[in-house]
């Protein structure tokens, strides 16, 4: 886009990180809804409308400190790009089966299955080809998976010690309203987060203590999500 319209490089780099973040935070399906939406017992569809109030104001604040950078440039007209409804089939139908709360497993098979339905229509590789694709995406989560697996199990331990209990008193103490234990909840994801890296393995370490102080102060599950 910056190639074709002459726009200022950061200019366009600002707004794909800006829709990148925003559909994050929007996602059905990822990892980390799925094991968010999990540890605090919520349906994914109803985490996904709590998350679009909360992702709405930057939304709104980004538009309009675009639609005033962008007074003064030209208007360029782009070539006309080709595209298949049929093949972008797939994940239309992963958007909605996912919010009407659909089981999410069940959702991400119908998505591959009809993926490669597709794909095999329109010759776009054969059956061992598919398995390969489909290993390689599998594979390309494996250590993730295997990364929240053995930080599950650290949990578990800690929990089976009383590592937790001994959190959840230190932070209620410091926690009087509904909204302090919002904030607790993110200051603890966000420590988890600085300590790992990772924003799945983050989630699963928080996730339980999180689900705990939601429980003691009457959070929405869905904000707590």
């Amino acid at each position: 886009i910056v190639d074709k319209t002459g726009l200022p490089a950061a200019f366009v780099m600002g707004a794909v990180v800006s829709g990148a973040i925003f559909g994050d935070n929007l996602s059905i399906v990822s990892d980390t809804t799925i094991a968010a939406t999990r540890l605090c017992e919520v349906e994914m569809k109803d985490k996904f409308k709590a998350n679009f109030l909360i992702a709405l104001p930057a939304a709104i604040i980004t538009v309009i400190i675009y639609t005033i950078k962008a007074k003064g440039l030209s208007v360029v007209e782009l070539d006309v790009l080709e595209y298949s409804l049929v093949k972008i089939m797939p994940y239309i139908v992963v958007i909605i089966t996912a919010l009407i709360g659909m089981n999410v497993f069940v959702v991400l098979l119908t998505g591959i299955l009809l993926s490669a339905v597709v794909g095999f229509v329109y010759r776009s590789f054969t059956i061992i080809e598919f398995a390969n694709i489909a290993f390689d995406g599998m594979m390309g989560m494996a250590n993730i998976a295997l990364i929240a697996i053995a930080i599950g199990g650290i949990v578990g331990i800690v929990k089976y010690n009383g590592g937790i209990t001994w959190i959840l008193n230190v932070v209620n103490r410091r926690i009087k309203t509904r909204k302090q234990a919002e904030f607790g909840i993110a200051a603890l994801a966000t420590f988890c987060e600085i300590c790992t890296g990772n924003n799945t393995v983050a989630i699963v370490t928080a996730g339980p203590i999180a689900k705990q102080i939601s429980d003691d102060n009457e959070v929405d599950p869905r904000r707590a999500a």
